[in-house]
């Protein structure tokens, strides 16, 4: 978990407007509860697969609580959960964590990975599901974060607890940003800064 006391945030960078890589399958074969997942063929229509409900109330403290709202007049859980406006791919190798699908899991997440997967953690607060995978995953972290384009790494430091590297981009942003003159944070490059940052 990390250290810092944060607000729950939603981003879209401008850096992840490319295309992510197709997402894998996934499949809990005896799972009592459907997903819905987004579907990259045809984004209005969400495809669907079967997740464990016990896996899932484990994982996540949000998702114990959709599955068994305190106001539902049954134990049983609810039938359907809604994934679909997540990031597919991001998503997909969550839950594959979650039902202990470790065979597939990447050693490397590439910079666009790895933001939407500290957007997915924060968001259902698991963060601690990927500890195993994290130091694998960041293990380019000091010389990623110095790139131009991936101001996002504030928000992977924050997410994971990177205490170091958030004060060292941080430091680096306060030096490099500038306001125009609706009072916008301006990048060197020219471009806002993304909208949405830890505080």
């Amino acid at each position: 978990m990390s250290p810092f006391r944060k607000q729950v945030l939603h981003m879209t960078f401008r850096s992840l407007r490319k295309p992510l890589p197709e997402a894998p399958s996934f499949e809990f074969l005896g799972g009592d509860v459907k997903v819905m997942l987004s579907n990259t063929v045809d984004p209005k229509t969400p495809t669907s697969a079967l997740a464990c409900s016990s896996c899932l109330s484990i994982a996540s403290p949000l998702w114990k609580k959709f599955l068994y709202p305190p106001w539902a007049e049954s134990s049983a859980p609810v039938a359907q959960l809604d994934f679909s406006s997540d990031d597919l791919a991001t998503i997909t190798l969550l839950l594959r964590i979650t039902h202990l699908q470790f065979q597939n899991i990447p050693k490397k997440l590439s910079y666009e990975r790895l933001l939407q997967m500290a957007i997915v953690c924060d968001q259902y607060s698991c963060t601690g599901l990927v500890a195993p995978w994290i130091e694998s995953w960041l293990s380019d972290e000091k010389t990623s974060l110095k790139e131009d384009g991936k101001e996002g790494w504030l928000f992977i430091a924050w997410v994971f607890g990177r205490e170091d590297i958030f004060e060292q981009l941080a430091k680096k942003l306060v030096l490099e940003v500038s306001t125009n003159d609706k009072g916008d944070c301006i990048l060197k490059n020219g471009e806002l800064i993304p909208e949405l940052m830890p505080y």
